[in-house]
């Protein structure tokens, strides 16, 4: 596959998987009076950093020797996880978070090696 098919293909799965994989997960938390903003968005982050580093590693499977090191993109998501823990909740770092993930799938996408 093409470095523009992983890519959309990357971000179709970011998007639609991401949220239907978010529904399950609060489908099945509790979510009570004590529930705060920050734990659903731990619990969204979770999700998302876990589907884009295994999208990630399964373009890297697939394309076999043909793929690059995936060290640095799988490294961009989780410092970008990190970094919105200690972010103030707002859209802003949302937004943020959610163009980082992405950029890691273009990025491990851009590192498949040609013959």
């Amino acid at each position: 596959m093409t470095k523009i098919g992983w890519i959309i293909i990357g971000i179709l799965v970011y998007f639609l998987l991401g949220w239907v994989l978010k529904d399950i997960v609060f489908s099945i938390i509790t979510i009570d009076g004590d529930t705060t903003m920050g734990n659903i968005l731990n619990y969204e982050q979770m999700v998302y950093s876990a589907l884009t580093v295994i999208y990630i590693i399964i373009m890297d499977v697939v394309q076999g020797e043909k793929s690059g090191d995936s060290t640095c993109p799988i490294m961009l998501v989780i410092a970008t996880y990190l970094g919105a823990r200690f972010l103030p909740l707002s859209m802003g770092s949302m937004i943020l978070y959610s163009v980082l993930n992405i950029v890691a799938i273009i990025w491990e996408a851009c590192e498949l090696k040609k013959y």
